[in-house]
């Protein structure tokens, strides 16, 4: 099933969201604010990765990987973005 480059999207956005619901929800702000960061900074070399072609050396086809680049970076986005978002609305005024 084709569900193209918005229903991909959508998909890793709920996977994103769900595993800040089910794993990270309890972790302390500080600490939830490190790791996603962490994450977008390590995750972010997979571009590196495809410009100097190591996909390839490691047997993953540019397709497969640009695929697996999207999704990674758009679970990362959601556990980075939650947070934020998290912290808003504590600050927030009831009402």
């Amino acid at each position: 099933m084709n569900t193209g480059v918005c229903g991909d999207r959508a998909m890793a956005s709920m996977v994103g969201v769900l595993i800040y619901h089910k794993t990270l929800k309890d972790y302390p702000f500080r600490s939830m604010l490190f790791l996603s960061q962490f994450l977008y900074s390590v995750f972010g070399m997979l571009d590196l990765i495809f410009i100097l072609r190591w996909n390839l050396a490691l047997g993953i086809p540019d397709y497969l990987f640009v695929v697996m680049d999207e999704i990674v970076s758009q679970i990362v986005s959601k556990i980075r973005w939650i947070p934020m978002i998290v912290l808003t609305s504590k600050l927030c005024p009831l009402g």
